[in-house]
């Protein structure tokens, strides 16, 4: 049987009343994976540019595995943002260590700084700032008591 989302009007309340840095990190976070589907469409419709499309970060399969787990990591981190879950702490750490951990492999064994230039350093910086950022946001935001417990089983 499906899990029943019968509210009421307490949490509804609790849903429309969320503070403005979540809706911010909410739209930050669209963006991010929006950014990363992008990539990946331009690269898998043969659009890229010709000297990146042949650069050996984008012919080999880690680089589907760094998106995608980042776009994955990313909505899970939106849905926890979302229902205000203590959660969402956990998942911007785990963000900003998979994207630190996958993108350095790239920039040590692949020449990533050559194919993403300056450009993709100032994109890196704002994902990486954004997962710190949000972390600490969400840490306030649970001192004051307004994120809800992780559920369990």
């Amino acid at each position: 049987m499906p899990p029943s989302f019968d509210y009421s009007k307490n949490e509804l309340k609790d849903l429309k009343k969320r503070p403005l840095g979540i809706w911010f990190y909410l739209i930050f976070f669209s963006l991010v994976i929006g950014h990363f589907l992008f990539i990946i469409l331009i690269h898998s419709l043969d659009q890229m540019p010709k000297p990146l499309a042949h650069h050996p970060f984008f012919k080999s399969n880690g680089f589907y595995l760094n998106f995608i787990g980042n776009i994955i990591l990313a909505f899970t981190l939106l849905v926890a943002l979302f229902q205000m879950k203590q959660s969402a702490m956990f998942w911007s750490l785990t963000l900003l260590v998979f994207d630190v951990c996958s993108t350095s492999y790239w920039i040590l064994t692949q020449h990533w700084l050559e194919t993403a230039g300056n450009f993709g350093l100032v994109l890196i910086s704002f994902v990486w700032g954004g997962c710190i950022s949000c972390y600490l946001y969400l840490r306030y935001l649970n001192k004051k008591g307004l994120l809800r417990p992780c559920s369990t089983l």
